[in-house]
């Protein structure tokens, strides 16, 4: 199959700038919402006449670009939806420089206990890794066309108090759990009291949708209820009715 470069900038000095589409086509391009075909059809279009391309690959090239176009903005979309405070993903991760187990490590990244509606609670001492960890799995589930939500606990809480006076935390709450995945970072006791002041909404968020809970709360007292903490971090399993 035959296939084209696109050229981000200018062309070489000598080649020619491919001709523009002519009006009546860009704009029909335009009604049509394809601005990656829009993009890419002049040189497409200049490469096919030059190399006597069949018409299927001139159609095949255009479409797998507005293709591409559109994954890559469906990719930006989900992560700045996503709210994820650094960016970092398991490209940054040193899985050796982590207490977890490289097979729990391998477990995790394979997102397979998201696809089974498991939950995952993370706890450890602050610094050991439990937000850089929580994160990568998150890109890691974006980069998989997923919809994810992050949060802190006191983000989570203060939204629920904003919507509590007009009665519109239930609309509120709706939203969050239009997201596949919902990760709530720094779970510490005080501040889950003060966010479930609505019990009912937060509890909605805990009991009916698949999520993540990190907890600074480590080596000696519990984690949230459903296992102690013993290892920094400890991994918590649970079935998809885990109450913390």
């Amino acid at each position: 199959m035959t296939t084209t470069t696109r050229r981000t900038g200018p062309p070489p000095a000598g080649v020619p700038t491919a001709p523009p589409l002519p009006e009546d086509v860009h704009a029909l391009l335009r009604r049509l919402r394809m601005p990656h075909t829009r993009e890419a059809a002049p040189e497409v279009l200049a490469t096919a006449r030059a190399q006597r391309w069949e018409p299927v690959e001139v159609l095949r090239t255009l479409f797998t670009a507005e293709v591409a176009g559109r994954d890559r903005s469906s990719l930006a979309t989900r992560r700045a939806r996503a709210a994820f405070p650094t960016g970092k993903t398991f490209h940054a991760w040193k899985p050796e420089a982590s207490s977890i187990p490289a097979p729990t490590q391998q477990a995790l990244r394979t997102l397979e206990w998201l696809h089974r509606k498991e939950n995952l609670v993370v706890c450890g001492p602050s610094g050991t890794g439990k937000t850089f960890l929580l994160e990568a799995l998150g890109q890691l589930a974006v980069e998989q066309g997923m919809h994810v939500a992050w949060f802190t606990l006191e983000d989570l809480g203060g939204l629920i108090r904003r919507h509590r006076a007009d009665d519109t935390v239930s609309k509120a709450i709706s939203k969050i759990l239009h997201a596949e995945l919902v990760i709530v970072d720094l779970c510490r006791h005080r501040n889950y009291a003060e966010a479930t002041g609505n019990g009912h909404a937060a509890m909605r968020v805990w009991n009916s949708h698949l999520r993540i809970v990190t907890s600074s709360r480590g080596t000696r007292g519990r984690c949230p209820r459903g296992g102690s903490g013993l290892v920094a971090p400890r991994l918590v399993w649970s079935g998809r009715g885990l109450s913390l």
